[in-house]
């Protein structure tokens, strides 16, 4: 090499190096679905606790526009375990 020193040690510059290659495919990933929901109407849902205090979520994107949704209904007690779905179709004009 040409006598460069960074002065990281090769596994901190391994890491940091995989930290930004993953921060980058996540933005490309984030700009690509931001495009296609002019196209597409992607909702996600999901729910967790019990009877008595149910929290649920529902989330749209649409139309470059991201929508959430939370509920709750009591208050919160043992956490079951976490239901959700994903679901698409094609955006209404």
């Amino acid at each position: 090499m040409s006598g460069y020193k960074s002065g990281l040690a090769p596994l901190s510059r391994f890491l940091l190096n995989a930290a930004t290659a993953l921060s980058l495919v996540l933005c490309v990933a984030a700009v690509a679905l931001w495009v296609r929901s002019y196209w597409r109407t992607a909702y996600v849902s999901g729910e967790f606790g019990d009877r008595s205090s149910m929290h649920a979520f529902i989330g749209e994107v649409s139309g470059g526009a991201m929508l959430l949704h939370w509920h709750q209904k009591g208050s919160p007690s043992v956490i079951h375990p976490f239901r959700w779905s994903l679901s698409h179709r094609p955006r209404s004009s």
